[in-house]
């Protein structure tokens, strides 16, 4: 009798266990056919994120490593290239995070677990990363601005306001507010299983409408304008700074036109004052002074085609980052023209010109710094093949 029961038992079990299981199945499959397995994109978007974007990705990703391979010469040891070393690891980070963004958002999903893993990346990873790098690339261009302007209209301060410690303390403070301003962007959105991603209540709120606005102006308005206005007194003072040097020059030449007969005699005066004092001072002193006057000459050229790269690299970014601020939902297009084909085009055309800016910077540090341009080419260029050449023929 209780060989029967136990054997009823265990069949009853087997057959509960079964039938779980088959309806278990059941249900996956009707979850699998209920969910939202499909990316909504126009074609020409996907044909511009996958062939266009990507492959500009990849280029800035190169250029930018080797700008950080050329940076870490000794000779580029000043505050500007310290901080346009921090700059190029941002576009390097922006480069890196666009290209699994292009391919999660501009692909079908294979299941619901593909759908749920891209909506972890594009919800704690690729929004607030993107943000954080956007506006930390901002706040170090506005400061390398600044630099320049202090160095070129009041360099006797420069030393002062940019020693090495407090340069630490303007990239940690820097880095702060790039942080801290960004931290909201991880409890943004709620992600669910077989669900469409969705942002969370508190989003709908008024106060959530102010905060994103105030943060907008504060971070990326605000910087932008102080970049601009900084950028514009730098080339008021570069090329006030020329005429003057240019007045100077043509008023010492205008003085003595007229006084032809004294400056013949200031002319030979100063000639064999000249024979006098190359009797008098040794060869090695001569030699000493010109040195000297050749390493001003140098360091001068050097500060000029530092601001000079400095200027095109603020106006190059002003003109890539003043579309994205336009991009922001009530400024130009309203929050539910965001899913319309005029906004995604604009989109596009922004996105292609952050990452155009990441990629031609390089070719700015090159055309018009003398000095990276020297180690580039040392490292990669004429000068180590010519190298390469002279070994080879001391080797014969």
């Amino acid at each position: 009798m209780d060989k029967t029961l136990n054997y009823l038992y265990v069949n009853s079990t087997q057959a509960l266990f079964t039938q779980n299981v088959q309806t278990e199945m059941e249900l996956g499959v009707l979850n699998d056919t209920n969910c939202e397995l499909s990316n909504s994109y126009y074609e020409y978007e996907a044909y511009c994120y996958l062939f266009i974007m990507c492959p500009l990705a990849f280029v800035g990703i190169v250029l930018n490593l080797i700008s950080i391979r050329v940076f870490r010469d000794k000779s580029f040891n000043s505050v500007t290239f310290k901080y346009l070393r921090l700059i190029t690891l941002t576009d390097i980070f922006i480069c890196i995070i666009i290209i699994p963004y292009c391919i999660t958002s501009y692909t079908q999903p294979f299941n619901k677990y593909d759908v749920f893993i891209r909506q972890i990346y594009m919800a704690y990873l690729y929004i607030p990363g993107a943000n954080f790098a956007i506006n930390l690339s901002m706040l170090l261009n506005l400061l390398v601005t600044i630099e320049r302007l202090i160095s070129v209209g009041w360099p006797t301060q420069k030393y002062t306001l940019f020693k090495p410690s407090r340069y630490y303390l303007s990239c940690f403070i820097v880095l702060f507010i790039a942080i801290v301003s960004n931290i909201p962007n991880l409890f943004l959105y709620k992600i669910e299983l077989c669900k469409s991603l969705s942002t969370r209540s508190f989003t709908t709120a008024s106060w959530w409408t102010v905060y994103g606005f105030v943060k907008e102006v504060l971070t990326r308005i605000l910087p932008i304008v102080l970049l601009i206005v900084s950028n514009i007194v730098l080339i008021y003072i570069v090329k006030s700074s020329r005429r003057k040097m240019k007045e100077s020059v043509s008023v010492s030449y205008s003085n003595g036109a007229n006084k032809s007969s004294n400056k013949k005699k200031i002319v030979v005066k100063c000639f064999s004052s000249v024979q006098s004092a190359k009797k008098n001072y040794p060869n090695d002193s001569e030699a000493k002074n010109k040195l000297l006057k050749n390493q001003g000459n140098k360091r001068n050229r050097q500060e000029n085609q530092l601001t000079w790269m400095t200027i095109f690299v603020a106006i190059l970014y002003s003109a890539s980052s003043i579309p994205m601020v336009f991009a922001y939902p009530g400024l130009i297009f309203k929050s539910e023209e965001t899913q319309t084909k005029i906004y995604k085009t604009y989109a596009v055309l922004v996105n292609i010109l952050e990452l155009l800016q990441c990629s031609f910077r390089f070719l700015i540090y090159y055309c018009f710094t003398t000095q990276f341009r020297q180690v580039f080419n040392t490292m990669y260029g004429t000068d180590k093949k010519k190298n390469h050449a002279t070994e080879l023929n001391n080797v014969e």
